[in-house]
């Protein structure tokens, strides 16, 4: 999380703050501010008089434009500190850190307030976010590219958040499907064999910026610890799968509970981190007690929207991918496994044509929402 604690800035501090950002005054009253992302810096000069506004929200730049902050001579000239506002004009995701692999803390809509709340690092600024019904207030970091102008909000703002999500569920709310009403895909691979092409998958996943959910066996964790922390490692989300791969309808309810358990154990010893409270049931097998059991143990089961085969035997790549693409839909949880050379091959092409589509690929806690 990040280090720095939202504080009021006077004159002084700010301007030493700011020009790590690119900001510099250039008179009183008058604020240049430049944040380069994904190209050389641009500096405008901040509006003077009213923040500029569209729409009724007080957002006014475009997507690729420099952030500019209005800041009034008088706030600038006043020894009282000044608070600077930003706000979204973009979807955009508060993450709890500026690296790469930082954790999503959630997903916020167009209008969400932030006060700037230090220096800018690789293309994301710190900041405090005032919290909606999702997603409670605190630090953390945004896009720049995200982020516009506006001014403090009215006393009787609240943040915008995201309408529920209408998702397609069974028994004990078991995910079947997502949204149907929103392009989301969430690519799934179950780990409960071999450890076959996991390397080669992770690759691809890896190389075109995919995080996807695992749904992982324990036994499959102790084999190989390396392979699970990889998948920590690179950002996944990791999930139950039980331990030793058992059908749960064979099994007695304290049965289920020590699979259930010793699987999480077995994976968050490899992983080196918590799981996601997800569970998919090993052969698709469950009925209304094992699906009780589970939400006993405190677990929501995932099923699927569609199976890719690749487990089928002959299955080839680009059966794979026919799957794939042919029954994609909206809100769609698909089911692949990570051991066969035919899936690490098809991956390439099912998310470039996922994404042309316009499909943003997912984690089943992403699909699911807030």
């Amino acid at each position: 999380m990040m280090g720095t604690t939202m504080s009021r800035l006077g004159p002084g501090s700010l301007a030493s703050r700011l020009s790590h950002l690119g900001v510099r005054l250039v008179a009183p009253g008058a604020l240049l501010l430049a944040v380069a992302c994904d190209g050389p810096a641009r500096a405008e000069p901040a509006l003077q008089g009213e923040p500029p506004s569209i729409g009724g929200s007080a957002l006014q730049r475009g997507a690729d434009a420099p952030l500019a902050v209005n800041q009034h001579r008088a706030a600038v000239a006043s020894p009282e500190p000044e608070i600077i506002w930003v706000a979204a004009h973009a979807v955009t995701t508060l993450w709890d850190g500026p690296e790469e692999d930082a954790r999503a803390i959630g997903r916020l809509p167009v209008g969400s307030y932030f006060q700037l709340a230090g220096h800018g690092v690789g293309g994301r600024l710190p900041l405090m976010y005032l919290g909606n019904r999702t997603v409670p207030a605190g630090e953390g970091w945004v896009r720049a590219a995200d982020l516009g102008p506006t001014s403090a909000p009215g006393a009787d703002w609240t943040e915008p958040d995201f309408p529920p999500r209408r998702l397609v569920v069974g028994e004990r709310a078991e995910l079947i499907r997502g949204d149907p009403s929103l392009p989301m895909i969430a690519l799934t691979f179950d780990a409960g064999a071999g450890v076959g092409s996991t390397a080669q998958l992770l690759d691809v996943l890896r190389d075109r910026g995919v995080r996807a959910t695992f749904f992982i066996a324990g036994a499959y964790a102790d084999r190989y610890p390396g392979v699970v922390e990889r998948m920590a490692t690179d950002g996944h989300e990791l999930a139950n799968h039980s331990y030793a791969h058992p059908d749960f309808r064979n099994l007695s309810e304290a049965q289920m509970r020590s699979e259930i358990r010793r699987g999480t154990n077995a994976i968050e010893t490899a992983a080196g981190t918590r799981i996601a409270p997800l569970w998919r049931p090993p052969f698709g097998s469950r009925n209304g007690q094992i699906l009780r059991v589970v939400a006993e143990e405190g677990f929501r089961s995932i099923f699927w929207t569609y199976d890719s085969g690749d487990w089928i035997e002959g299955a080839t790549a680009n059966g794979i991918r026919n799957t794939d693409l042919t029954r994609a839909v909206p809100g769609a949880v698909v089911v692949h496994h990570v051991s066969p050379l035919a899936t690490a091959q098809a991956m390439p092409g099912i998310v470039d044509e996922l994404r042309r589509r316009g499909y943003e690929l997912v984690t089943v806690s992403e699909l699911i929402g807030p």
